[in-house]
């Protein structure tokens, strides 16, 4: 688990201090003893963790893909011939969410260009301006892609001439999202919840006589330092020694760790 989330952060050029984990799933169980190990700075573990998948299709937004195999020289290319690709992509896009009755104030697009120096097989995903583009948008767009391939190979080349592979169109449908309920505040410490203490074997500190909390007796503001465990009928949440536990105002519990 550790290293298939070293796959997707770090080894991609990302720093992973600058990310929060989201805990779902048997997630919880596991996940701040990972956030320790990949030096992430915080988990959340949401409400009704166990089924936060399911809890995610009704707070996702449509979205439909649309790619366009452009093979050309970006520095020869014109403006206007990317631009008429880029209208015959926003027409299918507009068409389709027209189909499924979502409102055009509802459409959000983004735009990437798959984009790669000449002679290389790979591809990075550039994300430019808004179209239509203009003739100066390229000096631009050519400065992300620098950017950006220097982001995930640790290089640039600036006097290659670079081309572009695909034009890929993003279409967003943003749909009404059910309203979350707030929980009510924490009355007193933390202890109205302990519903026993046990023994709770953590990497490299061993055995240790742990707090067991009741998730569903936590209010906002509830905080405690850890070790400690919190339960719920269908999921646990395990807190290593050190990490600091909080309740915010919907009831995601949020873990601090002490990653600087």
């Amino acid at each position: 688990m550790n290293n298939a989330l070293r796959l997707i952060s770090v080894r991609r050029g990302y720093d992973s201090r600058d990310f929060a984990m989201v805990a779902f799933g048997g997630g919880a169980m596991h996940g701040p003893t990972l956030a320790k190990e990949l030096n992430i700075r915080k988990v959340i573990v949401p409400v009704a963790s166990s089924v936060f998948s399911a809890w995610g299709m009704l707070m996702t937004d449509l979205r439909h893909d649309y790619i366009q195999t452009k093979i050309v020289s970006f520095s020869e290319v014109s403006v206007k011939d990317l631009n008429c690709i880029w209208s015959e992509l926003l027409q299918e896009a507009r068409q389709r969410f027209q189909a499924e009755g979502i409102p055009e104030e509802q459409a959000v697009f983004t735009y990437i260009a798959d984009m790669r120096y000449v002679g290389q097989e790979h591809t990075v995903q550039v994300s430019t301006p808004p179209v239509p583009w203009k003739e100066q948008d390229k000096e631009k767009i050519m400065a992300l892609f620098h950017e950006t391939h220097e982001h995930f190979y640790t290089f640039r080349l600036p006097d290659t001439p670079a081309e572009i592979v695909n034009l890929h169109l993003v279409a967003y449908g943003r749909l009404k999202k059910p309203n979350l309920r707030k929980i009510q505040k924490q009355k007193g410490d933390i202890s109205s919840a302990l519903k026993e203490r046990r023994k709770v074997f953590y990497s490299g500190e061993g055995w240790l006589d742990t707090p067991v909390y009741d998730r569903m007796k936590l209010g906002f503001g509830a905080s405690a330092r850890g070790p400690l465990v919190v339960e719920e009928p269908t999921s646990v949440a395990v807190v290593c020694p050190g990490q600091v536990l909080s309740v915010d105002e919907y009831g995601n519990l949020i873990i601090e760790t002490e990653v600087q």
